[in-house]
């Protein structure tokens, strides 16, 4: 991949982390719901009073002394009923290309970029209803009304949204670009409307999504030019808690079907002719995922299956599958050192298709609402037409 291309990409697709979604390493390491830090119960957006100070608390324990609460006082509850937030990404990206044999040399890119700007509102009209907005410079926005049976009710609760999200599946990682997220559809703009149900039973967490599948923000579902009754996508996602205290331990699996869109997932991009997809793809993603911690350690694992069937044309058929592995240490408290590993096989017809990409990042909190990313990454491709790429990413992200 030319390193244009990934510089591109990364911007575009939101790079490490162009959205203020979820982070699974934390879920893994205290084996808490999503909700428990955000208003959407399927993360991401508008955080809670505690996910705000949780996020505060994790800065580096400066200047001696144990903190107080004073020395958190902020809160986006700016007053009774309405919560406001933000996010705000400044990053430098250094990219370069290994030169394949008998081709002319890549230079490597450098840049500045402004990753992300999101502010968040959320309205709660009663102990029941709340209006949540997420309006993002690059990742698009969200929109819904969100019903609350039970708020108060611990671990069981049903929630119903309604309107513009993106529905629940797999990890919602901040790294949007992983193989698991934008190589396969699920990217900072991937967004849909519909309505989504939430249930949670204790350990075991059940969301079902009925939405338009039309993703990229479309407002209205015009996608297919198959005349079909029934054109919605469904998702369905499920997430269930094992283990002690000391060893919490999450496992669950995502189903996403969306019958006659007119374009083939991202994963399959250049190997179909883009005319024979506008007549009608069936798609077909699968994912199963896991978290674990331990003490200081955390791991997330996630696979993601897609099938593509083309209603005329060749291929008919397009199958392949990504993975991606993230293992984290607490060095000390606002200090994390990261690795990841990630494949993606794009045909599992082919042979010497696929591509593997591994990391290691520096992760620090060194005050109360920022922290500081370095990471590098290094991507080598079965195909050495391709040439192989190194990435590294410099980011300050302020939050509240």
């Amino acid at each position: 991949m030319k390193s244009a291309t990934v510089m591109v990409w990364v911007i575009l697709g939101g790079a490490w982390a162009s959205e203020a979604d979820a982070l699974p390493r934390f879920s893994a390491r205290t084996g808490a719901e999503c909700r428990l830090c955000h208003v959407s119960p399927s993360g991401g957006g508008v955080r809670t009073r505690y996910g705000s100070q949780i996020f505060q608390r994790l800065a580096l324990p400066i200047g001696g002394g144990e903190a107080t609460d004073q020395d958190w006082a902020f809160s986006g509850q700016v007053m009774d009923g309405l919560t406001l937030g933000g996010d705000l990404r400044g990053a430098y990206l250094y990219s370069t290309t290994t030169t394949p044999e008998g081709q002319a040399p890549s230079p490597g890119s450098s840049t500045f970029f402004l990753m992300q700007a999101d502010l968040y509102a959320a309205a709660h009209l009663s102990r029941h209803f709340s209006i949540v907005l997420d309006l993002g410079v690059y990742s698009g926005f969200e929109a819904y009304l969100l019903f609350s049976l039970a708020p108060d009710a611990g671990g069981y609760d049903l929630h119903l949204r309604v309107g513009h999200f993106q529905p629940s599946f797999g990890l919602r990682d901040v790294n949007h670009d992983l193989y698991t997220r934008g190589a396969v559809g699920f990217g900072p703009t991937d967004r849909d409307t519909g309505l989504e149900l939430t249930g949670l039973f204790g350990p075991l967490t059940v969301a079902l999504s009925l939405v338009n599948g039309t993703f990229n923000d479309a407002v209205v579902d015009r996608n297919g030019a198959q005349d079909r009754k029934f054109e919605k996508a469904l998702a369905l996602r499920t997430n269930l808690h094992l283990g002690p205290r000391w060893l919490p331990i999450q496992v669950g699996a995502s189903i996403y079907y969306n019958p006659n869109v007119d374009s083939p997932n991202p994963l399959f991009t250049g190997l179909v002719d883009p005319n024979s997809a506008a007549q009608g793809v069936d798609e077909l993603r699968l994912s199963a995922h896991a978290l674990v911690g331990f003490g200081r350690f955390t791991y997330q694992a996630e696979w993601v299956f897609v099938q593509d069937q083309f209603a005329v044309g060749a291929p008919g058929r397009l199958r392949g599958y990504t993975s991606a592995q993230e293992l984290g240490a607490r060095i000390i408290d606002g200090l994390d050192l990261l690795g990841t590993f990630e494949f993606q096989e794009p045909d599992v017809s082919l042979i010497d298709d696929g591509a593997l990409r591994f990391g290691v990042a520096l992760e620090i909190f060194p005050l109360p609402y920022l922290d500081l990313r370095l990471m590098v990454r290094r991507a080598l491709y079965a195909q050495p037409q391709r040439g192989d790429g190194t990435d590294v990413l410099c980011f300050a992200h302020g939050a509240f």
